[in-house]
């Protein structure tokens, strides 16, 4: 005896016909398109997930200088990461004013300032805001170390989350398709 998706109890030889049916409908031409849509949608979302699944670990190390200590777990592709998995590479390490930060965070970091003062200064992007970060020093060290906070702990932490959240999401249109 067998329990069904409702709770009812159902034979073998019964569970057997069922499945039958179902495998001939999905293999007529008619009746099989919804079910053939639903499977390459579902296999479709499980490619996208994967490829950004696997895009955010290079993000972290490359763009954050963060890595994934995956030698924990084998369920953390199922289950997702613990907190603890999420590890700051700590060969490059710059101390700026007593913060250390990591050197991709500080490189990324001068890029978009880089890019804010081309943006300000030569395509004329006159901004009441940009104009007195750049025209008063204490607002720019202020916002420097905003920033860099940011980029160095909030960032991270939140790519970090939305991967697990991709992972767990993943793992639920695998088991549905079960």
């Amino acid at each position: 005896m067998f329990l069904d998706r409702t709770n009812n109890y159902i034979t073998g030889n019964q569970l057997l016909d069922r499945v039958f049916d179902e495998h001939c409908d999905t293999v007529q031409f008619c009746k099989g398109i919804k079910y053939r849509f639903q499977l390459k949608r579902r296999t479709l979302s499980i490619s996208i997930l994967s490829i950004l699944i696997n895009l955010i670990p290079f993000v972290l190390k490359k763009g954050f200088g963060r890595t994934l200590d995956e030698s924990t777990n084998v369920t953390s592709l199922l289950k997702g990461y613990k907190r603890k998995d999420l590890k700051k590479l700590s060969t490059d390490n710059l101390d700026i004013s007593g913060y250390k930060a990591s050197k991709n965070v500080i490189i990324l970091f001068c890029i978009l300032v880089f890019l804010a003062y081309i943006g300000w200064s030569v395509f004329g992007v006159k901004s009441s805001y940009f104009s007195s970060i750049f025209s008063h020093p204490f607002l720019a060290i202020t916002h420097t170390i905003l920033l860099l906070a940011f980029f160095d702990v909030l960032f991270p932490e939140i790519l970090f989350r939305i991967m697990n959240f991709l992972i767990k999401w993943r793992t639920k249109l695998l088991v549905k398709g079960l």
